[in-house]
């Protein structure tokens, strides 16, 4: 499936809801699923679990190549307009899922230590 970035916007959106990276024990599959069948609501469109996985994965690579292109002094060009707004908006968005993964990963770390 290709996602557009208005349905990107959307799967970040239900991501940061279901938050699948902090399933309890022997739920991972069951907790992607739940949160592929959100997906598919939200966007009206029948998706799975590893379409969902995958396209998170790109967003967090393109919203990660875009922090870098910031960090060494790249620049937006004033004139893209719109599209980039979309972007802009995903790439917030896969911050904030990364963030809750994180401070996820920290709280299970300091709980086996």
């Amino acid at each position: 499936m290709r996602f557009t970035p208005e349905q990107g916007q959307e799967l970040m959106r239900e991501l940061l809801k279901h938050r699948p990276f902090a399933p309890q024990y022997g739920q991972t599959m069951k907790t992607w699923d739940c949160t592929a069948t959100s997906v598919s609501a939200a966007l009206g469109v029948t998706i799975n679990a590893k379409p969902v996985r995958d396209r998170l994965k790109v967003l967090r690579e393109i919203a990660g190549a875009r922090r870098a292109s910031f960090a060494s002094g790249g620049e937006e060009s004033l004139d893209a307009g719109n599209e980039l707004d979309h972007y802009r908006e995903v790439s917030e968005l896969v911050s904030k899922y990364v963030q809750l993964e994180t401070a996820h990963k920290d709280v299970k770390r300091r709980r086996i230590l």
